[in-house]
């Protein structure tokens, strides 16, 4: 199954789930729990392109994933550090990629974005201190 399927590593530490190289998907992995899941989603899978064909023997990156949409008036690396931050939020809280997608996670970063620009630069704000507490 290994030859279908990435480990997930993020910041050199390896995380608890592996990444389909044909579609994409995410699924969880645990050592203990063996490759009965991958073997599952192998059979099932209908991913259009593998990137082990793409990325020859390369290690599949991460950050692959997004691509965002390229913006003249953004510096590349305000985008390279916006993508990598998509990459491990969905890394490390182990949720799928399409996530950074979605309109209601796009409307909160907007919000979040907003609240930055009403702030100066010399502004110190924990964002602890802005995100609403999950039990609210």
């Amino acid at each position: 199954m290994w030859d279908h399927f990435t480990t997930v590593v993020v910041n050199d530490i390896e995380q608890e789930f592996v990444c389909c190289d044909n579609c994409r998907e995410l699924l969880v992995y645990r050592t203990s729990d063996g490759t009965k899941s991958m073997l599952k989603h192998h059979r099932s899978c209908n991913g259009q392109t593998t990137l082990s064909q793409k990325c020859s023997n390369n290690p599949v990156k991460l950050t692959e994933y997004f691509t965002p949409s390229s913006n003249s008036n953004i510096p590349k690396r305000i985008t390279e550090k916006v993508k990598m931050a998509c990459t491990e939020f969905v890394a490390i809280d182990c949720r799928p990629f399409e996530l950074v997608n979605g309109e209601g996670f796009l409307k909160m970063v907007q919000s979040i974005f907003d609240a930055g620009r009403y702030f100066s630069l010399t502004s110190n704000i924990n964002i602890k201190d802005l995100v609403p507490s999950s039990i609210t």
